[in-house]
């Protein structure tokens, strides 16, 4: 079928503003696609959603796109709309989409008019109050496509390719199969199947309109993390010689196992999974996802050492999956975060037990063809798997994805928590503690009450009986917060395969050590990689007596709960994982903020310390300060100038020292048995300072998909930073380009997104520009409060 991007021209209405019949017509505004309309409102304090969206208020709205019918066969692709989509075509109705995170297709052909003006509506219905427990967005925000026909055609999505065996010392060759669907083919037209420049197989159609061939690839080049490689397929349906209908997609080569006692191999080779957990959205954009900004997001989250992503709680979008393609980056693709009883009142409980069928397919069909997906989720920590019918649930959800697809492990991500909530009292009492009979049910708050008897509780029977039936009925157990029982797991049962499927981010050092010692244990996903919007504040970090509630009060926003931040810059966890994985040599220098030195820092599970990357502390000159270095080495010594503070040991690749501030270098040298290993150095920001700006591309092409990120700073003439520095800037756009977006990563930003104004955060801010359809050139002039402007032409 011809396939269309659909994304321009669209015209937006408030559904709440048309609940009025009386009301004069409202005026629409004008849209391009994706286009998350909760971004764009104003946040509120008082808002029902809470800090569940960062106090971004959902509603209802309307999108509607008039276009000309042009084939007899019409199907509409939506990759994302939040929520409770109505689709209509010319008033009459089209299908609804209550999942706000499938990949929908609906298909038009009845009501398509041929020749004619034809009005596309879709309605989202997301305003009804509390139905997410992290930021969703609201309405379409991916890619909409328009398929049409008017012969026979391969059906979109139909098309499956998998991998039989790869090449080994006897052999070079691989050995593939693929099937699919097509419609009004006839049986004696053909399917021919290319990969790079060589035709691999042709097949006959079958009388029902599918096809199968199974082939060999010569030469074959295997795909891996550490090796992507990637062919480009295509499938034509062929009629007397002449092609009438062609799909391309992009395929890599690769096998998975998992072995028990062995752990995970990829092409035959042991893979440990460095991984990390991401919510959708994309920062300053909202859950509006472009190619751009998931290839962006996967480079940087690669750069950072991880080979993994575990995409919570829902599926992931298709820019996603191909930028882990080809990137290389594994995926542990996410189906459901609630399934029959609720964690928010008007969640996706509501819908689950009418439409999980037609996800959990519709997530299989979207991630087949995908070499980066290696695990499939059906949950995260679901409540009711501690009940008979959880179990068999759980059961029912298995074998329908292996139904799909065999060639995939699945997993349920457990937490014990939530397994063994009802004897929560009898556990505390065996713990001899009174904490467990008078608190709230919500898991998280739970968890940070519980922090100091976590494992133990892990560890106790009631989760152990309640564990068994649920991972009896997988292919691997996901633990989220069970580290404690890895070892006691791993003996007592030896076939049960495990992954850290959401863990802390202080306790990598010593999970990683079990990954790598026990091979049953697969990998390690922190909670979280990237920081996010909702949530607000469970990352944060106090210094009041009495530590604040669970979530963060307005104006927070985001959940500081990531090691790189919203605008996707790394935070000093960032550098401490990559540490422990032995992927950074050098020592790595994190500086607490002397403000709250000697104050008691309350952290929950999610946080980690405020500690910046800087020697720039203007007014605390001659006043005590910590520093604290991470380093694989045996141990570091630390100088402020000339002057040596000493060595010490490192304990979990870290050490402390408490000195005074003093605007001299600051550098850690590192040893190992004695000799030197690397360092790391700090200079103070001095000087004069002028605006610095970093542009992950040259070019911004005019096709209503580019994206380039202006990443600004504020630095000295050695690119040092003041983390002080929150002076207004402003940008200034002559030309084609569009702002998308101007702010900064202060988890507790109260100004809008899209405004041509914004503080700094840390010295930082960014800009996100978009160009819809012009190749001329644009002048970016930035301007900052005692600043020289700076223009760039792009």
């Amino acid at each position: 079928m011809k396939k269309t991007n659909f994304n321009q021209n669209w015209e937006l209405y408030n559904l709440e503003e048309g609940a009025n019949p009386f009301a004069p017509p409202q005026v629409p505004k004008k849209i391009h696609l994706p286009y998350d309309a909760m971004i764009q409102r104003a946040r509120d304090s008082q808002t029902p959603d809470g800090a569940t969206t960062g106090y971004f208020p959902s509603g209802n709205v309307k999108y509607e796109k008039h276009f000309q019918g042009n084939a007899a066969s019409t199907i509409l692709e939506i990759e994302g709309v939040y929520s409770n989509a109505f689709i209509y075509l010319n008033g009459n109705f089209c299908g609804k989409c209550p999942s706000g995170y499938r990949d929908y297709y609906v298909d038009l052909t009845p009501y398509i008019r041929i020749g004619e003006d034809n009005l596309l509506s879709i309605e989202t219905r997301s305003g009804m109050g509390k139905n997410s427990r992290w930021y969703s967005g609201d309405g379409i925000y991916r890619n909409v496509y328009l398929y049409e026909a008017e012969d026979a055609y391969i059906l979109p999505n139909s098309l499956k390719m998998n991998t039989l065996g790869i090449p080994t010392e006897d052999t070079t060759d691989a050995f593939l199969e693929l099937s699919g669907q097509c419609i009004a083919a006839k049986t004696e037209d053909i399917i021919q199947i290319q990969m790079g420049n060589t035709i691999v197989s042709e097949c006959r159609i079958s009388s029902d309109g599918s096809f199968y061939s199974k082939f060999t690839l010569k030469n074959a080049k295997l795909w891996s993390d550490e090796h992507p490689n990637l062919y480009p397929v295509t499938v034509t349906l062929v009629r007397n010689a002449t092609a009438i209908d062609q799909e391309h997609f992009s395929y890599g080569i690769r096998t998975i196992e998992l072995i028990p006692q062995k752990g995970l191999y990829i092409n035959h080779e042991e893979v440990l999974l460095r991984g990390g957990c991401i919510h959708h959205d994309n920062g300053l954009l909202g859950a509006n996802e472009y190619d751009d900004s998931a290839y962006r997001r996967v480079k940087i989250l690669k750069e950072a050492g991880f080979n993994a992503i575990r995409m919570a709680h829902n599926p992931c979008s298709k820019a996603l999956l191909k930028a882990c393609d080809e990137l290389g980056m594994y995926i542990m693709d996410e189906s459901f975060d609630t399934w029959n009883v609720s964690k928010s009142p008007y969640d996706y409980a509501m819908y689950f037990e009418e439409n999980w069928k037609d996800d959990l397919l519709s997530m299989v069909e979207k991630d087949y063809n995908h070499p980066s997906v290696i695990l499939y989720s059906i949950g995260n920590e679901i409540k009711e798997l501690n009940t008979k019918q959880g179990v068999e649930k759980n059961r029912e959800l298995y074998q329908f994805v292996k139904n799909l697809d065999s060639s995939r492990p699945v997993l349920n991500a457990i937490n014990g928590m939530f397994t063994a909530m009802q004897h929560l009292g009898d556990i505390m009492q065996d713990l001899n503690s009174n904490s467990g009979n008078n608190m709230a049910m919500e898991i998280n708050n739970v968890m940070t009450v519980l922090d100091t008897h976590m494992d133990d509780i892990m560890r106790h029977r009631y989760v152990t009986e309640m564990l068994d039936p649920i991972c009896d009925s997988l292919d691997l157990a996901g633990y989220n917060y069970m580290g404690g029982r890895y070892e006691d797991d791993v003996k007592k049962y030896p076939e049960r395969i495990i992954v850290g499927s959401e863990t802390r981010p202080d306790s990598i050092a010593v999970n990683w050590e079990k990954v790598k010692a026990l091979p049953n244990v697969i990998g390690d996903f922190v909670w979280a990689a990237w920081d996010y919007l909702g949530e607000a504040g469970v990352g944060r970090v106090d210094f009041e007596e009495v530590p604040g509630p669970m979530y963060g009060n307005y104006p927070w926003m985001t959940a500081l709960s990531g090691d790189i931040d919203i605008c996707g810059r790394r935070r000093v966890q960032s550098y401490y994982r990559e540490i422990v994985w032995k992927k950074r040599t050098a020592p790595y220098i994190a500086v607490w903020n002397p403000e709250h030195y000697g104050m008691k820092a309350h952290t929950s599970n999610w946080s980690w310390s405020e500690a910046l990357h800087s020697w720039t502390w203007p007014g605390y000159e001659g006043k005590p300060i910590r520093v604290d270095v991470y380093s694989s080495a045996d141990e570091i010594e630390l100088f402020l100038g000339d002057t040596s503070l000493g060595k010490k040991k490192l304990t979990d690749y870290k050490c402390e020292f408490d000195i005074t501030y003093e605007k001299k270098p600051l550098k850690a040298v590192s040893y190992i048995d004695g000799n030197v290993q690397s360092q790391d150095l700090l200079l103070p920001a001095e000087g004069d300072f002028h605006i610095d700006v970093f542009q992950n591309k040259e070019r911004l092409r005019g096709n209503g998909k580019d994206l380039m990120y202006l990443d600004i700073t504020v630095c000295d003439s050695n690119g040092n930073l003041n983390p002080y520095d929150d002076r207004n800037m402003q940008i200034n756009i002559e030309g084609p380009a569009k702002l998308l977006a101007f702010a900064n990563a202060n988890p507790k930003n109260t100004a809008s997104f899209q405004s041509d104004e914004t503080k700094l955060y840390l010295g930082k801010a960014q800009a996100i520009l978009w160009n819809p359809e012009d190749t001329a050139e644009s002048t970016i002039t930035l301007s900052g409060d005692g600043l020289a402007d700076l223009t760039i032409t792009i």
